[in-house]
């Protein structure tokens, strides 16, 4: 008798969902793949393959490649999903996503994790727990005036790398909009201020 592996796709929650054959997935349901079927995150298609012979798979990958004339399809090996190397999170530069838009997009999204800020003030850690901010370290500031003082600056980097974080004190969970909204205000105090 001949072991068959069986693989399945689950969506955890993400707030723009996971498709599987043009049916969008309910979260936290494991649904079998069969082969050939078809995987939609956000804009990125994936067509699964379940073989016995990778051969077949390097075979039609040089075919499709060929015909398409560019690097719009790749092959991912399920090792290298499965890896503890995958990414967990997202990295980018904060002239292309400001810290407002960064905390706005975690609260949206429920997400849970450490966003680490380098900017050309400091650096700064904030503990992300459903989208709310449950610690924050910016420079020598710390919560609510770390998150103020973050807000300042548009260039540098960030990485949010996803997982749970402890909540120390329910009771000291900052609001995430009110603290947006508190921090452009202030943002927009201070601009007029140095204006005049």
């Amino acid at each position: 008798m001949r072991f068959q592996k069986s693989f399945s796709i689950s969506d955890l929650g993400s707030s723009n969902g996971t498709y599987l054959n043009g049916v969008k997935l309910p979260p936290n349901n494991a649904h079998m793949l069969k082969d050939r079927d078809k995987i939609r995150i956000a804009s990125a298609v994936f067509t699964v393959r379940i073989v016995e012979n990778p051969a077949i798979i390097a075979g039609e990958f040089r075919e499709l490649h060929d015909r398409i004339q560019c690097e719009a399809t790749q092959i991912v090996h399920v090792d290298d999903i499965a890896s503890p190397s995958f990414p967990t999170g997202i990295t980018g530069s904060l002239t292309h996503l400001c810290p407002v838009e960064i905390f706005q997009m975690l609260d949206a999204g429920s997400k849970s994790g450490i966003l680490s800020l380098t900017t050309t003030g400091g650096e700064g850690r904030f503990s992300i727990s459903k989208g709310k901010i449950v610690s924050a370290v910016f420079q020598e500031n710390r919560g609510e005036h770390a998150v103020y003082e973050a807000l300042r600056y548009s260039e540098g980097t960030f990485r949010f790398d996803l997982g749970e974080v402890d909540v120390p004190d329910p009771e000291q969970v900052l609001n995430t909009a009110f603290l947006l909204i508190e921090g452009c205000r202030l943002l927009d105090e201070s601009s007029k201020g140095s204006a005049g």
